[in-house]
């Protein structure tokens, strides 16, 4: 039973860490877009 909630924990922190990664590339991208823009 233990072990489930680990593994949930788990895939919870995968899920958010992805999220994360998923907006710091969007927010990258969309920055150079703006900087290509106006140089």
């Amino acid at each position: 039973m233990e072990n489930e909630a680990v593994l949930k924990q788990q895939k919870h922190e995968a899920h958010m860490l992805a999220f994360c990664w998923a907006v710091a590339i969007v927010g990258f991208v969309f920055i150079l877009s703006l900087a290509v823009k106006f140089w």
